[in-house]
């Protein structure tokens, strides 16, 4: 893990290695979307990442997370663990899916434009750069499973209020489709068994590797389905290429938003 590391540079900046982890997590939020149902107006729809491109700044997930019948506008995002506080807004970019069945192509991205206020001050963009490889690299996604976050006794409530779960991979490779595939080990590989493979809620969150040589943290993917004892997910260079469909467009207005207060309970 990073703790044995003294330094690790994140986002460019050298930090303490016991703060790389919790510096990732904070740019990992969840994912929900109104439904117009009264009596559960929130649902939870999994995973979202915080990643600034060229100089912009989205939330990167799935399509499939959304499904078809709710539309991008429906989106709310919950920045903050320890608060019901959601965050509305932006402009939508996906890849035309309708003749292209490539799973990499499910990658989707939400450009955002808020000026949030200090009681979001936690909240991280993860920075795209080009990272040296060296080979020698540890993996750890961070989400918010449904499954794994109960059986860790993390679960809070039936709510909003998910908990989110970091993961470690013990190796990574690619797969006949052209995915790449983490297997989970570490603490992960005890609750497995467990879950049944049941990763629901995982879709959408992000892959961190770790350079020994270079110690540095890299972005290298988002996760878009799971197996019994491992997850699949797209290289970031499509994460990348999803976010370049923005730069047809001028950049959103950044704007100051106003979080919005749900009352969700069953």
């Amino acid at each position: 893990m990073l703790m044995g590391e003294r330094y690790v540079s994140f986002n460019g900046v050298l930090v303490p290695g016991n703060s790389a982890v919790h510096l990732c997590r904070n740019s990992v939020v969840a994912l929900h979307t109104r439904t117009g149902d009264l009596s559960w107006p929130i649902a939870n729809r999994g995973t979202g990442f915080l990643y600034r491109y060229r100089g912009r700044q989205f939330c990167l997930f799935t399509r499939h997370q959304i499904k078809p019948d709710y539309h991008h506008q429906q989106i709310v995002i919950q920045l903050i663990l320890d608060s019901d506080r959601l965050y509305a807004g932006g402009r939508f970019f996906e890849y035309a899916t309708s003749t292209d069945e490539r799973e990499e192509c499910d990658v989707c991205a939400l450009e955002v434009p808020w000026e949030l206020d200090r009681s979001a001050s936690e909240v991280c963009f993860f920075n795209a750069t080009s990272c040296r490889n060296s080979g020698q690299k540890k993996y750890f996604t961070v989400g918010f499973p449904h499954k794994l976050a109960e059986l860790a006794g993390e679960e809070r409530s039936e709510g909003i209020r998910i908990a989110q779960v970091l993961v470690w991979g013990e190796a990574v490779e690619r797969d006949q489709s052209g995915l790449f595939v983490l297997h989970l080990g570490g603490e992960s590989s005890i609750m497995i068994p467990r879950c049944g493979g049941d990763f629901s809620g995982f879709s959408g969150a992000p892959v961190f590797s770790f350079d020994r040589d270079f110690k540095s943290v890299a972005f290298e993917g988002i996760v878009n389905r799971g197996g019994c004892d491992k997850l699949f997910f797209v290289p970031a260079v499509w994460a990348d290429a999803v976010c370049d469909i923005a730069f047809k467009n001028a950049a959103i207005p950044h704007m100051h938003v106003t979080a919005i207060q749900p009352k969700n309970s069953r």
